[in-house]
């Protein structure tokens, strides 16, 4: 069995929406660039997970990788892929807080008794939560998180500006944040920009991918959107 799946939301419902790109040079590129790198890939013990254009709050991020450990399937509980988003932003708060009750975690993220108290059933029957003297706790990370590397790519055929503020947006989620361009030697000038701001750079010409600069590494989970990513990637492989 292969070790690269392509997240196809089509074909499992996860919980997750795509966007459909537009044929030209620049999807090509894209997809050529994830033919590479899963290419590479196979070679690991990891596993990797590829999201082409997938919908993370308002924004499509061009793709993103999953680099995770098998063994985050081994426990998975089938109630996860019924959680919804404001489960995991709660249960992200309560994971910060290292530890919560009700009234702390009402006083923390403002919604409602009722939310919070639904919430904190759905994540206990999960098996990601479960409550310790008098407050709810989060399970060891290493026991339900399984991402190793999170790593968004924006590709564009130019425009150095946008490319840049879309893929440091890109960061709030990602481990790593990339620009991907068919540039093969960008201007010093540019490539220190991206680098002020930890933005890895990509070069694809000719077929080759060429690694300009590395993107600063960040710990995860981020985010709640570090940890959908890591509940799609477990929804998508024990049900399809």
């Amino acid at each position: 069995m292969s070790n690269v799946i392509i997240i196809d939301a089509s074909k499992v419902d996860i919980g997750l929406r795509h966007r459909i790109g537009r044929n030209g040079p620049e999807l090509d590129m894209v997809h050529q660039f994830i033919d590479i790198t899963a290419q590479k890939f196979k070679q690991k013990k990891t596993s990797l997970a590829v999201f082409i254009e997938p919908m993370v709050d308002t924004a499509y991020p061009d793709v993103v990788f999953a680099e995770y450990t098998p063994n985050l399937l081994d426990n998975w509980h089938p109630l996860r892929n019924r959680l919804e988003i404001i489960d995991i932003k709660i249960f992200e708060n309560i994971r910060a807080m290292r530890g919560g009750n009700a009234s702390s975690i009402i006083e923390r993220t403002h919604f409602s008794y009722k939310t919070i108290m639904l919430a904190i059933e759905r994540l206990t029957d999960s098996g990601l939560i479960e409550r310790k003297n008098g407050k709810w706790n989060s399970k060891p990370l290493k026991e339900i998180y399984g991402i190793k590397r999170l790593i968004s790519v924006e590709a564009k055929m130019g425009q150095w500006d946008i490319l840049l503020n879309q893929a440091d947006a890109n960061k709030w989620f990602a481990s790593e944040s990339y620009a991907l361009s068919p540039i093969k030697t960008p201007k010093e000038s540019t490539i220190q920009r991206f680098k002020a701001y930890g933005i890895g750079l990509y070069s694809f010409n000719d077929g080759e991918v060429i690694e300009i600069n590395k993107a600063e590494k960040q710990n995860l989970p981020t985010s709640y959107m570090s940890w959908m990513f890591n509940e799609w990637v477990g929804r998508y492989a024990t049900q399809y």
